[in-house]
């Protein structure tokens, strides 16, 4: 797994060619990966609490006691996968709200811009 510096944007989109239609679709607008990765005005489309509903529908789908073979050992798997980037979610949520805090508690005027966090500078 490739590891990119914060603030950078991934390399299977960094070094596709500008007239790639993916890389043209990524490149520009408050909603690019670009300004995701630099904290631009990017919002994201799911929240905490979707992942909540998934983690939820995940445990009914293991509960299914019709589940068998093949089929429980594929949901087993599903479930392990989203454990993994439920965990890492979690984690980088923890870490925005730490940031947060610590912007507002010691009235840090501009939050360094790889975080895409608003201080009261930004507005």
């Amino acid at each position: 797994m490739e590891h990119t510096i914060p603030g950078s944007m991934p390399s299977n989109l960094r070094d596709r060619h500008p007239s790639d239609p993916a890389q043209k679709r990524f490149a520009t607008g408050r909603n690019s990966v670009k300004a995701f990765y630099t904290g631009g005005n990017f919002k994201m489309k799911n929240k905490l609490i979707d992942l909540n509903n998934h983690l939820f529908a995940q445990l009914e789908r293991l509960s299914d006691e019709d589940l068998k073979g093949d089929d429980l050992k594929a949901e087993i798997d599903r479930s392990k996968a989203i454990e993994t980037l439920s965990t890492k979610l979690i984690e980088n949520a923890a870490l925005a709200l730490k940031a947060q805090t610590l912007i507002n508690d010691f009235h840090i005027k501009r939050a360094p811009e790889m975080l895409g966090i608003v201080g009261p500078g930004d507005e």
